[in-house]
């Protein structure tokens, strides 16, 4: 019968491997609890549901996974992120909090804090988090657009903007970095500068119209401003 389980697992991740959720859930749901896979199976189950934004599925999922297999951490870092999609904040910290220094989840799991506190709008507690994470990870991009955001909400312009301008711009937070970027240097007066990273956005971004509107305000209320449009 292992072997069975073991076939139905390999078809589940092959499935996965396509982003063919479904059929992979129908794999991994048909693997039973005495199944030497048992547990994988159910980690790679929740990780279907929270592609499919099945929440509480996935929440499911990963409680079941005990504290004795190899993927716990990730497990507990995936539970927080399930909790954190739901809103579901106060759960969502006391799973990330539970990660050890030693976990390769860990640092990504402080960035999640820090998200977590700016949605709880409790801005000092998340800029704490955000600031222990080194430059070296592969999650300080957006440590960097987590950190800017928290002190922009805090008013601290000039501290957001240092944290906005060293995002790169191959980044997945350029963008939106871009927009308050602008309104950061806006708040401080520096329309040619705020002028300029809303230009930045480009025309295939979801920001591009608010960049536009944005823009328009500012040109309506320095005419002189409008030779820039052309």
């Amino acid at each position: 019968m292992q072997t069975k389980f073991n076939q139905l697992y390999m078809s589940g991740n092959a499935y996965v491997d396509k982003g063919e959720w479904n059929k992979a859930i129908e794999c991994y749901t048909h693997i039973p609890k005495e199944a030497s896979v048992y547990y994988d199976a159910q980690y790679n189950l929740g990780h279907a549901y929270s592609t499919l934004g099945e929440w509480d599925k996935a929440i499911v999922c990963y409680l079941s996974i005990p504290e004795d297999t190899l993927m716990y951490n990730e497990a507990k870092n995936n539970l927080g992120c399930a909790y954190l999609y739901k809103g579901e904040l106060d759960k969502a910290i006391a799973c990330f909090i539970l990660i050890p220094k030693s976990a390769s989840d860990y640092y990504q799991a402080q960035v999640n804090i820090g998200i977590a506190y700016i949605n709880k709008n409790e801005l000092s507690k998340a800029i704490e988090f955000l600031i222990t994470i080194p430059k070296e990870t592969s999650c300080y991009q957006q440590t960097l657009y987590c950190l800017g955001n928290a002190y922009f909400g805090n008013n601290e312009w000039k501290k957001a903007i240092m944290c906005y301008i060293a995002i790169s711009k191959d980044s997945l937070f350029f963008d939106d970095t871009q927009l308050n970027l602008a309104s950061a240097y806006a708040n401080l007066g520096d329309l040619d500068k705020a002028v300029a990273c809303y230009v930045a956005i480009s025309k295939d971004s979801s920001n591009y119209h608010h960049a536009q509107f944005n823009l328009s305000v500012i040109y309506d209320n320095n005419v002189n401003k409008a030779c820039i449009l052309h």
